[in-house]
């Protein structure tokens, strides 16, 4: 059979995007401060996201994995630390703070993350679908 669980599933909206990433999009788009933000998100949203809405850039995207060019050090190693089910977030918010991404999404299904990041000047801003973790830097 072509068609099976594993192979097939409905679309979620008229999109074609996982529901998450228009959710995300739109909380961050909400939350502009100019034309665009600049945010970290789980792997598994990096090319949903970017389709959905270019006034939310992402630190990174196919890139990371060497598709088309190459990417920076830094975020090649935040790119790795989104990767592992326990990623460093005293580095990934650092760099985040650095690079000027005010808003970092953990999926909470898979990141095991401190339940809040206030020591890491970044807040808990809202919850997506019950999975996705929408984390503000702190003013």
């Amino acid at each position: 059979a072509v068609f099976t669980p594993e192979t097939y599933r409905e679309k979620e909206n008229e999109y074609e995007l996982p529901d998450a990433a228009i959710h995300i999009c739109d909380y961050i788009m909400g939350q502009l401060r100019s034309w665009k933000e600049t945010v970290i998100v789980p792997n598994e949203l990096l090319c949903s996201i970017r389709q959905y809405s270019t006034s939310v850039c992402l630190l990174y995207g196919r890139n990371a994995g060497g598709f088309i060019s190459d990417i920076g050090e830094e975020e090649a190693a935040v790119y790795a630390q989104m990767s592992s089910e326990m990623p460093d977030v005293a580095f990934v918010t650092r760099v985040a703070g650095e690079k000027n991404c005010r808003f970092i999404v953990f999926n909470t299904d898979f990141h095991r993350i401190p339940e809040d990041l206030p020591g890491y000047g970044y807040e808990l801003a809202a919850v997506i679908d019950d999975v996705y973790a929408v984390y503000r830097r702190a003013e």
